[in-house]
């Protein structure tokens, strides 16, 4: 127990004692009326007391991004075909020759030998030891043609090349030219095809976001009243002004009734 409070309880014994004894005491018949007014002292006293608090809000700043929905344009690749007129060739078929070179015989007159036939005796010379001379001695005959002579022929003095024909063949060739378109390449161009949304980031904004909402709670607090001092009539006694250094006038049933209340 505390300082104050051991005080407080003190104060309050010796402020009840007087009218716990008065209470427990014999009425004695020649005993004097009390007065009409006296002062007496109401002593102090705790209670306790209930009130609504009301507890704010709980915010807090948040930094929110700010965004915006646009139309961005969606393009595409378009491929155009481009022509050209030019000239075409236009084709047919024929039948061409086919040629072979040959050799010819060329004729004319030809110088031609005349040959006739001569023997020739073979012969070995020998040293005859008997004589002492060198002698021949005959092998056998040899046969050889010799040229005696020359007489003109007709013949063949050379050849010449000559082409003949030999078949004919299918040749394709140009018979004239016709015009037409041609696709030449292409032309790429790019073209707005259609729109399409966007959502894009535009910025920031600060704004106050509420953690927790407002309430109200009971808080239950301690007060402590002070003593003062009263007057006190009594209950017969017409009305009569506080006496001094009192605060107020109570009937004696008032004062008993604010004592137990203590």
């Amino acid at each position: 127990m505390s300082y104050g409070r051991s005080v407080l309880a003190i104060a309050l014994v010796f402020a009840l004692a007087p009218t716990a004894f008065a209470a427990e005491a014999p009425e004695d018949p020649c005993a004097p009326e009390p007065p009409a007014c006296r002062v007496e002292v109401i002593p102090a006293s705790c209670t306790w007391v209930e009130r609504e608090v009301q507890v704010p809000a709980v915010t807090r700043r948040v930094c929110t991004p700010v965004y915006e929905t646009v139309e961005v344009p969606v393009y595409e690749r378009k491929c155009t075909p481009r022509f050209e007129e030019v000239q075409v060739p236009v084709y047919a078929w024929r039948d061409v020759p086919v040629y072979r070179t040959v050799k010819k015989p060329v004729y004319g007159e030809k110088q031609v030998p005349i040959y006739r036939e001569v023997k020739t005796p073979v012969t070995i010379t020998v040293w005859n030891p008997f004589c002492c001379e060198c002698e021949e001695i005959e092998l056998y005959e040899r046969c050889e043609k010799v040229q005696v002579g020359c007489e003109t022929v007709p013949a063949i003095v050379g050849y010449r090349d000559e082409q003949v024909q030999c078949g004919t063949r299918k040749e394709r060739y140009v018979s004239g030219h016709t015009t037409r378109q041609v696709r030449v390449g292409n032309d790429v161009e790019v073209v707005q095809t259609g729109v399409r949304e966007e959502r894009r980031l535009t910025g920031y904004k600060t704004e106050m976001v509420e953690v927790r909402p407002a309430s109200t709670r009971v808080v239950r607090e301690r007060v402590v009243i002070p003593c003062r001092r009263v007057t006190v009539v009594a209950e017969t006694a017409e009305t009569t002004a506080a006496l001094p250094g009192t605060t107020e006038v109570l009937t004696e049933a008032e004062f008993q009734t604010v004592l137990a209340a203590r």
